[in-house]
């Protein structure tokens, strides 16, 4: 189960985040982006909102706010999730690590990521730093992840059609997808599945469920509106 926490710290808590994008560098660090970390949309106080369902039920809001940056770009979140009441609820407080859980039942925690205006890191793989997207990475891109069990994981570029074609808030926009391997030992997960874009950032991710149904979040950063 161990996997399947780290999942949904990445489904769950971190996925709501907005970035600009500007030219790659050469010769990064495969788990590095490169950039500027001086983004409007990290600035401490910046809110975001993440808008949860599972097998198209909706869960309760998640709310997010920055509380802290780092002159390299490592962001640190607060999170708030209340979904005490709710039928599906026990289906993610399941996974939930008890250090996330107040005592009010609710899912309260902090979390950092690092964000510049060429990408997003994430550090929820056994807090290894571990590339979301490169904005101006083409289909086919991978983002290797060799994981402290001996186990490589990847990310890896599979749409990017150049249209506005992803409905987001009241308008379209351009979407990069990349698709990440989960360890074929998990007995819940089959894939995760996430969409960015160079001016909102992370839009969307998607959980692919072995029982078929898939739990889904879409991302606003209310400060790129």
């Amino acid at each position: 189960m161990r996997n399947m926490k780290q999942v949904l710290a990445m489904m769950i808590l971190p996925l709501f985040f907005t970035i600009s994008a500007c030219k790659k560098k050469d010769n990064l660090d495969p788990n590095d982006v490169g950039g500027s970390a001086d983004i409007a949309l990290t600035e401490v106080g910046s809110e975001f909102s993440g808008y949860v369902t599972i097998g198209g039920v909706p869960l309760s809001t998640v709310e997010m706010t920055v509380i802290d940056r780092t002159p390299e770009g490592r962001t640190t979140f607060d999170v708030l999730v209340d979904l005490t009441g709710h039928p599906d609820s026990a289906i993610i407080m399941n996974l939930v690590p008890s250090e996330y859980v107040d005592a009010e039942g609710r899912i309260n925690t902090t979390f950092d990521m690092k964000f510049t205006t060429e990408g997003i890191v994430d550090y929820f793989w056994n807090k290894q730093p571990w590339v979301v997207c490169r904005y101006d990475d083409e289909v086919g891109a991978t983002y290797d992840l060799d994981d402290v069990s001996g186990q490589t994981f990847r990310r890896t570029v599979t749409e990017k059609t150049g249209q506005d074609d992803w409905p987001f808030v009241f308008f379209n926009i351009k979407t990069t997808k990349i698709e990440q391997t989960v360890d074929p030992n998990d007995d819940l997960v089959d894939k995760v599945i996430y969409r960015a874009n160079h001016r909102f950032g992370l839009v969307y991710v998607q959980m692919l469920l072995k029982t078929g149904q898939s739990v889904d979040i879409e991302i606003v950063g209310w400060n790129a509106m």
